[in-house]
């Protein structure tokens, strides 16, 4: 393994996930908050697919969020911080490459991340794939028979190779 080019990808709540361990590296105080020690890796970019992000605003903690995040436990004021990740997200946070699709029914999160990391002047590429004639769900880029999903993996590789030291 290479420790010294290492990259993050996540797809929808991965996306969430993704995006808070990168806070958690790169932010000391969000990384107190869990506990964690920096690992002997160097972290290069990451990528989120279809991304599940801002998860406190309206509308994001309903149906299939809810099997990820309990209410219950959600209603705990320290866990409310901790999934607020966006609060947490600093100018050194990982270069970041969003894809979304026309068709994903969570496609405002990735214009919103896009244009939040821009404000903190963060390396971010947000693309949205598909069109009416070719319309592309959420987490279309697992679907490898499709042309446009393999246009966009191919496009995340390259970004990734671009961060590789060497």
């Amino acid at each position: 393994m290479d420790k010294d080019n290492v990259f993050l990808v996540g797809d929808s709540a991965g996306d969430q996930m993704t995006e808070q361990y990168t806070a958690i590296l790169t932010n000391p105080e969000y990384r107190e908050k869990f506990g964690y020690q920096l690992p002997d890796l160097k972290f290069r970019a990451i990528a989120l697919n279809s991304p599940a992000t801002f998860m406190l605003d309206d509308g994001m903690m309903t149906e299939g969020t809810l099997a990820y995040f309990d209410p219950e436990v959600m209603k705990d004021e320290k866990n409310q911080d901790l999934i607020n990740v966006e609060i947490y997200i600093t100018s050194d946070f990982l270069p970041t490459f969003i894809s979304t699709a026309n068709q994903d029914f969570i496609h405002d999160c990735a214009v919103r991340l896009d244009g939040f990391l821009r404000a903190k002047n963060i390396e971010v590429i947000q693309k949205s794939w598909g069109d009416e004639k070719h319309p592309e769900p959420h987490v279309f880029l697992i679907n490898q028979k499709d042309e446009l999903a393999k246009e966009a993996n191919d496009e995340e590789a390259r970004f990734f190779k671009k961060h590789m030291v060497k």
